[in-house]
């Protein structure tokens, strides 16, 4: 399935293939792309970005980044998907271009 990447490392916003599990995706590649053990999903919009549940509690240098349409800044990668009306992840309803136009990125030094 395809869904939007966004790699704080890297400073990247890139389309990439999710493999599907069921009708949905298989969460343990979600998990595995945004580099965390547990996520949790934020709308934005008509998507839904998947984020480190902890990443807001990380210490040290941090990735991250600000998105339009969202308040807060968001540490560590996400993955944009959007669903349907059974809940069921389904690709994005933005484009790679209109992600890297909405997202700024950031460098965080959070202390403990």
């Amino acid at each position: 399935m395809r869904a939007i990447k966004i790699n704080t490392e890297e400073q990247t916003v890139t389309e990439i293939d999710l493999p599907q599990q069921g009708d949905g995706i298989d969460i343990s590649e979600l998990a595995k792309e945004i580099g965390c053990t547990y996520f949790e999903c934020v709308r934005v919009g008509d998507d839904d970005i998947y984020i480190d549940d902890i990443g807001r509690y990380r210490t040290g240098e941090q990735g991250a980044f600000q998105i339009t349409g969202y308040p807060e800044i968001i540490i560590g990668n996400a993955i944009i998907l959007s669903h349907d009306f059974n809940g069921e992840s389904r690709e994005p309803h933005a484009t790679v271009d209109q992600i890297r136009g909405d997202v700024e990125f950031r460098q965080l030094s959070i202390s403990e």
